[in-house]
This record gives structure tokens, sequence and C-alpha cells, in this order.
């Protein structure tokens, strides 16, 4: 559990580091409350908190975090998901989600190196589908992808080439046209938040975020050039939009690294590569 205590006292501070310390008690008075039973936790936690355990007798998963606002939008995403192809929310508090565990619950990104490279990338794309049947409530609280992106407009500590890209990008105001429905979207689809259950792929940790389907892809791509070719190819996309709106969620979550105080190196070195393409 390095990992998580690490990142869990960078981004949250002394917050954190009490959030850490009750950890233990706190899931001992909650599989009291809830008598769960057969707490494991998984290996290489990051952000939060989560085991295998038995809830009435079934198979589930408890998920835990300082964040209670954060843990709060997942559960609405994932209310709003149900049925379409995402994990279902059995108990839920301000501090804790109890939710179904997929069987056998590997990951889509433990399977790349099993399988053909085009399966992967194709079921990825089958599950961002499946999620996309969702209808949008016609009341909610969501952001839109807009609102993710103004971050890109502040001073960062980032090659000023690549921001000035990313904000040109943006600004062409192509982020989806009138004739693109928009859709509830995940948010945060990369491979490890897609698991392998009894009946097909399903996906975890939904950020929820409204906007054009093109800005779900761009976490699910492993080959820069081979997987975006077969994702504008799947769904009928420009290639070159998809490239730009790749590069423009990279730049992004480089923002949101250096925000929680978290090295940008891995989508920074990615950026680099994908600025080539553009």
């Amino acid at each position: 559990m390095e990992k998580l205590f690490i990142n869990i006292t960078q981004i949250y501070g002394a917050a954190g580091q009490k959030w850490l310390q009750d950890l233990s008690d706190l899931i001992v008075k909650i599989c009291l409350k809830y008598n769960l039973n057969e707490v494991t936790s998984f290996p290489d936690l990051t952000f939060h908190y989560v085991a295998a355990c038995q809830f009435d007798g079934k198979d589930a998963v408890l998920k835990l975090g300082p964040d209670i606002p954060l843990l709060t939008k997942e559960a609405i995403a994932l209310k709003a998901f149900a049925g379409h192809g995402a994990v279902t929310i059995l108990a839920q508090e301000d501090n804790l989600l109890i939710l179904t565990r997929a069987n056998p619950g590997f990951t889509l990104e433990a399977m790349g190196s099993k399988i053909n490279k085009n399966s992967t990338i194709r079921m990825a794309c089958d599950v961002m589908k499946k999620l996309h049947n969702a209808e949008v409530p016609a009341s909610h609280s969501f952001p839109h992808i807009n609102d993710w992106l103004t971050t890109i407009d502040n001073n960062w500590p980032l090659p000023a080439h690549l921001l000035a890209k990313a904000r040109k990008i943006i600004n062409n105001e192509r982020v989806c046209g009138p004739t693109i429905p928009e859709k509830l979207l995940h948010g945060d689809l990369h491979r490890s938040n897609i698991l392998a259950d009894k009946d097909g792929w399903i996906a975890i940790d939904p950020k929820g975020v409204i906007g054009a389907p093109i800005h779900e892809t761009w976490a699910f791509v492993k080959d820069m050039e081979e997987d975006l070719s077969f994702i504008a190819n799947h769904f009928n996309y420009p290639l070159s939009l998809l490239q730009e709106w790749y590069f423009v969620h990279l730049i992004r979550s480089c923002c949101w690294c250096l925000e929680d105080k978290l090295s940008p190196e891995p989508f920074l070195c990615l950026a680099e590569r994908a600025y080539g393409m553009i």
C-alpha cells in the first residue's frame, strides 16, 4: 500500500495523513456495520482503499477514500450507467461504496499481452459504446468536457510549445459539432478500469462528464499509431481530429498531475510523441 500512502499524503496533506492513520479503525467499523467478511485489499492501490469482500453472501468490493465529493460523484455516475456495462452499487455512504465484484475480474490491461492487439482495442471500444447507451439524466451535476479543458489555460511549468498547441486545438472549437450528440462519458476509461466479468467486459471507477464520444477514447490507447488508427476506422472519426484530442487530453492530464503535486512525466512523454503526429 506504499503507493496509496504516498499519493494520499501528497494530494491531501495533513487531512490525508489523518485519513490513513484512521483507515484500519474505519475498516473495522464498516465491516461490523455491514457484516462484511473475507475483506482482502487489492494489490497496487493508488488513490483509494479497495478490497474484495463478502456482502450478504455475494462477492463484492469495498471502496474507501478521503475525498467524499469524489466518491459521491462516482456513485452518481455509476447509477447513471446502471445496466450499461458498469459495476453496480450495493450500498453507499458518504465515505464508502460497496460494489458488485467482477468475476473473474482481471483487467483488459492484463489481457493485452495474451491476445491480439486489435482484439483488446476492439473490446475497449465495445465497452465505450455500451456505456454511451446510457441516457444523460434530465437533471444532473456532471461537468462538461469544456470545464475540464479550462485547466490548460492556467500557467503550468510545462513546455510552452505543448501548451500553445493544446490551447490552439481547443480554441478551434471542434470539440463537438451540432450533428454530434453529447453523451455521458466515463471520463477515465483506461484499460485497468475495464474488467472481465461473466457476461463480458465492464467498467469501474467512472468520473462522469458530458461531452462528445471522441473524448472518451484517449485513455485506452496503448500503441499510439495503431490504436488511434483502429479507433478512427471503428468509429468513423477523422484520424487527424482524433490525434489532436488525444494530445489535448494528455496535456490536460499533465496539468491535473501538477495540480495534485504528482509527476506529469508519463503523460508528458506521450504528449511529446503525439505532438510529432499533429
